[in-house]
């Protein structure tokens, strides 16, 4: 499974708390002058880097995109993700770049169970201030409670996500991990069911043709009807699943 895919409720719940998932956004304190010649996402990496470069020395945050990335930050991070400088600034692209960051962050330890919930949490805090600690602590700039960015104080940046909803996102995804999702089918042989379902038809069958070899007339009939309601019941189950793999209920 893609890890993006397989991580999509984090993706989300941080793009959507730092930028409202928009792509082509950055910090609201820059002035009209001094935006972007273009779109984010018309621009490359270069062209970006470029212009907050420009503007680095008049604004406290250049940040940029749907993960509000600095300018610091991406120049440490692109060579990791696999990006080039002459790639477009899109939404594959600066997906692939806050991907970095969260592994970076800790993401693949704690996908394999080597990094607590609370250690992650305030490892990927530590990145994106839009996002809680879970639990008091020395922050950046002072004491911390639960709830409160990691830059609290710096008359900057402040928590928009609710710790809770950052502790479901993460248990989520660490139930989903624990509990993958069953590989596709290729073939109806494949189905638990109708592998079932041709076991006990044959059962059937043999005990009716034991019980021919075997017992008296009234035996024979009985064993028999019992037999061929089995038979019957599995056909049944079989001709049920048969007609739902049909439709694509795999």
């Amino acid at each position: 499974m893609n890890v993006l895919n397989q991580i999509r409720p984090l993706v989300d719940l941080i793009i959507k708390a730092e930028s409202r998932a928009n792509y082509d956004a950055f910090w609201g304190g820059i002035q009209r002058a001094d935006f972007p010649p273009k779109q984010l996402t018309q621009l490359t990496v270069g062209d970006v880097l470029d212009w907050q470069e420009s503007i680095d020395r008049k604004y406290r945050s250049e940040a940029a995109g749907a993960w509000q990335i600095l300018e610091d930050t991406l120049r440490g991070v692109y060579r990791a993700a696999g990006v080039p400088l002459s790639a477009k600034f899109d939404e594959v692209t600066q997906d692939r770049l806050g991907l970095e960051l969260m592994r970076r962050r800790g993401l693949d330890d704690f996908l394999a169970g080597r990094l607590s919930l609370q250690r992650f949490a305030t490892s990927l805090a530590k990145e994106w201030a839009s996002l809680p600690v879970l639990h008091p602590m020395r922050g950046a700039n002072r004491q911390l409670q639960r709830g409160q960015s990691y830059y609290a104080g710096d008359g900057l940046n402040k928590a928009i996500v609710k710790p809770q909803d950052l502790e479901q996102v993460l248990l989520e995804i660490q139930q989903a991990k624990a509990d993958p999702a069953p590989e596709p089918r290729d073939s109806v042989t494949q189905s638990k069911t109708v592998q079932g379902s041709a076991v006990q038809m044959a059962a059937a069958c043999g005990t009716a043709a034991t019980a021919v070899g075997a017992l008296d007339g009234t035996a024979q009939i009985i064993v028999a009807v019992f037999a061929g309601l089995a038979f019957l019941t599995a056909l049944w189950v079989l001709r049920d699943r048969l007609a739902k793999w049909a439709e694509g209920r795999r």
